[in-house]
């Protein structure tokens, strides 16, 4: 095809060692239903010595579209796009993983939304699913239903937010990227990369619409749970790890989960589930009509466990990498964590100490001092070490610390004091989502703590702030609010509270649960959940 004609998108396909799908990949966008000069496919190849690179000289010579093709030194995908960014003629964007096979619509739908859609700010998210070629095991269901892979069941209408900028099937103009920042290439994998992007780009206006249309089909088979959570969920763990560095604003995380996680008596817990997870999965796959629902939610259940455990482990390692000491320092914190399980404290208190010395102050074991210090009531040594902590670093690292002091000065009755902790956290100049997952955790915070009364403004500002595409805050908002209703014994507003949050979102089971309490003890037949769900 003529290259000098006018490209109005540009395909960037970063891809390492994945020959095979490659081709895939780029066939089915050869075989788009638009006209071939409307658009160019460019590959990144990040490294690769598999034959990729022989493969796509032998595509460019059949190619009907203008074809690229990048070679970099192994540095991570991260790098392999922002090298498509700058070679790229289009004024629109489109990435996609390696192993997508674009349906011939895909590239069209994407240009019709931008067409509609010509604000530089505007960027379009296809939708990715499993191959209809693939068969799809149990587990590889549970990752895109409820799982942690592609959360689309949770976009309920054609907007969406920073959480969902999954390069897999996404576009935006290349001007916005250019102006307001491009991958971070400290990003080693295939992960986070693209979330820490959107997040930084949302706070320069970014709006992500949603395209149910644009669909790739992800050409991905999975075998096996424990591969995948060891090599996967890891990978992510570390990403994570690297994103709160960056943005240490969002670090929500409870670090007892993590060291918890490295625990010997952990892992042998989570093999036990492994092996129950293996024969569920062995009944469902061999007898399909016989398995109940009951069997599924359990099983989806322990896929959660699982996952979330190799995801934690995943953050310990890149915490391991980053910290002096880290192992002994996290094996005395793992005895620390068991001798407050025991009501130990003071033993306890030493193993942190220890710790905090290893790693030089490591943030979350210094975190773990205070917390044991409210457990045994000694509310202003923790106080201090709080306050010690915000005079050292800038406040804004340190938005968990401050809430802690908050939340410590509520319990000890100085509420003049909390407010003005508080009011310091809402003058970061917080991008509204994020104000509004911190209103959310700190109003948990309080709920959990029996601050009723300063937890229902927490959760009423929530929803007030909060944009459309939260969907799983804004339930959960409206069914912290109805329990709190239902503490107060409003039994109507509560009712109301949980109504709006099953609108929100109909697999809410612990709304649904509370909402069938509420209306059983007013019948005196019980209400079931079929009755309910019909209503």
């Amino acid at each position: 095809m003529d290259s000098k004609a006018e490209v109005q998108l540009s395909v960037v396909i970063p891809t390492h060692n994945r020959k095979e799908i490659l081709r895939s990949c780029v066939y089915a966008l050869f075989a788009q239903n638009i006209s071939h000069n409307k658009y160019e496919i460019l590959v990144i190849d990040d490294g690769s010595n598999d034959g990729t690179e022989e493969m796509i000289q032998d595509a460019i010579k059949k190619s009907p579209v203008s074809l690229k093709y990048f070679k970099q030194p192994k540095k991570g995908p991260a790098a392999a796009k922002n090298i498509g960014i700058k070679n790229s003629r289009g004024e629109i964007v489109l990435f996609i993983n390696d192993d997508i096979i674009a349906t011939p619509s895909l590239i069209n739908e994407h240009i019709k939304f931008h067409d509609k859609n010509p604000d530089k700010k505007i960027a379009v998210l296809g939708y990715a699913t499993w191959h209809p070629k693939l068969k799809i095991t149990p587990f590889m269901y549970w990752l895109e239903n409820g799982g942690p892979q592609f959360d689309y069941s949770g976009i309920d209408s054609d907007k969406t937010d920073w959480r969902r900028f999954y390069t897999c099937n996404i576009s935006l103009k290349k001007d916005f990227l250019l102006t307001h920042g491009l991958f971070d290439e400290d990003f080693p994998y295939a992960s986070y990369e693209d979330i820490e992007l959107g997040y930084r780009l949302a706070d320069r206006g970014l709006t992500i619409l949603y395209n149910r249309n644009a669909i790739g089909y992800h050409y991905h088979k999975i075998n096996s749970i424990l591969k995948y959570c060891k090599y996967r969920r890891k990978i992510i763990g570390k990403s994570y790890w690297l994103f709160y560095q960056k943005h240490p604003e969002l670090n929500f995380f409870e670090e007892q989960k993590i060291f918890n996680s490295l625990s010997p008596k952990i892992q042998k817990e989570i093999n036990k589930i492994m092996k129950i997870v293996k024969e569920i999965e062995y009944i469902i796959t061999s007898f399909t009509l016989v398995y109940s629902e009951e069997l599924k939610k359990n099983l989806y259940s322990y896929y959660s466990i699982i996952t979330d455990h190799y995801f934690l482990l995943g953050i310990a390692e890149g915490m391991g990498k980053d910290i002096p000491n880290f192992n002994k320092a996290s094996r005395l914190c793992i005895k620390g964590i068991n001798n407050e399980e025991e009501g130990n404290f003071e033993l306890a208190i030493k193993k942190y100490s220890a710790a905090k010395r290893l790693s030089r102050g490591f943030l979350p074991i210094i975190h773990l001092i205070a917390r044991c210090y409210e457990r045994m009531g000694h509310l202003e040594k923790a106080n201090k070490i709080y306050i010690s902590l915000l005079k050292k670093e800038g406040s804004r690292n340190h938005i968990k610390t401050r809430l802690n002091l908050t939340l410590n000065y509520l319990r000890e009755k100085k509420r003049d004091q909390a407010r003005r902790e508080f009011k310091r956290i809402l003058s970061y100049k917080l991008e509204e989502n994020v104000l509004s997952i911190i209103h959310y955790h700190f109003g948990s915070i309080l709920k959990k703590n029996s601050f009723l009364v300063e937890s229902k403004k927490e959760f009423k500002e929530v929803l007030r702030l909060i944009s459309q595409q939260f969907k799983d805050f804004e339930s959960g908002a409206h069914f912290h609010l109805g329990e709190i209703f239902l503490a107060e014994r409003d039994i109507e507003r509560s009712k109301e509270e949980f109504l709006e949050c099953l609108r929100i979102n109909p697999e809410h089971r612990k709304a649904l649960k509370q909402l069938l309490s509420i209306l059983n003890n007013r019948f005196q037949e019980p209400v079931s959940k079929k009755i309910l769900i019909a209503s």
